[in-house]
């Protein structure tokens, strides 16, 4: 990509102070611009797959720059990432949606229900009981499995006792989170290629979003 964010976010790692970011907020400016650019293109192609965000406001799936310090050691006032996720209902629903993480040295692409609230995850693990076959297909898909692997996140030790012990999917109910991700090299890329780059990841990961949400509209 441009050296725009990447140059930022180094920069502001090694001097991650208010008077620092002050004197180059219009730096940041810049590189929030062209992550919402690179969001708004993101979502009108991705919408055309997934119609549910095809309305996000790209601005409006950046996360704050400034860290939440209340409950934190680490005082250091910003975040040294920039970030965005698109998801129905915005980036603060508790839907299952598509995140684009931007870090030097540790970017990569996600998306899914991170940590969902105990009425969402038991929703979703009932799906996966009663559509497994449907669920086991998606995650077994060629290009899905090449691109995603494996689900990822912290597992239950033992499967949830909601459940009959003889389903044959059981390990798939361990899990607290629904979620997978791809790594990128950010310095490989320009605007246009992370652009196409995170649409097409996306775009593969649609099914396992679509089915994610599915349960959760089935319980509203």
């Amino acid at each position: 990509m441009s050296k725009i964010i990447l140059n930022f976010l180094e920069e502001l790692a090694e001097n991650n102070h208010k008077t620092w970011f002050e004197e180059n907020r219009s730096r940041y400016e810049s590189a929030k611009e062209e992550l919402i650019q690179i969001l708004a293109q993101v979502i009108a192609q991705l919408g055309e797959v997934d119609r549910t965000i095809a309305g996000n406001n790209p601005a409006k799936c950046l996360f704050r720059q400034y860290r939440d310090l209340r409950f934190s050691k680490n005082k250091t006032p910003y975040k040294t990432t920039m970030s965005g996720y698109i998801a129905w209902g915005g980036k603060n629903s508790d839907k299952a949606g598509y995140y684009l993480h931007i870090e030097p040295q540790n970017s990569f692409i996600g998306g899914g229900l991170w940590v969902p609230q105990p009425p969402i995850l038991k929703a979703v693990r009932s799906e996966i009981y009663f559509n497994a076959e449907e669920f086991r297909q998606i995650l077994d898909n060629p290009d899905f499995f090449k691109t995603f692997g494996s689900l990822q996140g912290e597992k239950l030790v033992n499967p949830p006792k909601d459940f009959p012990s003889d389903f044959a999917e059981r390990e798939l109910l361990k899990h607290k989170s629904f979620i997978v991700s791809r790594p990128f090299a950010l310095e490989r890329l320009d605007s246009q290629q992370l652009t196409d780059f995170a649409t097409e990841t996306f775009i593969t990961m649609t099914p396992f979003i679509k089915f994610l949400n599915r349960a959760i509209e089935n319980m509203e």
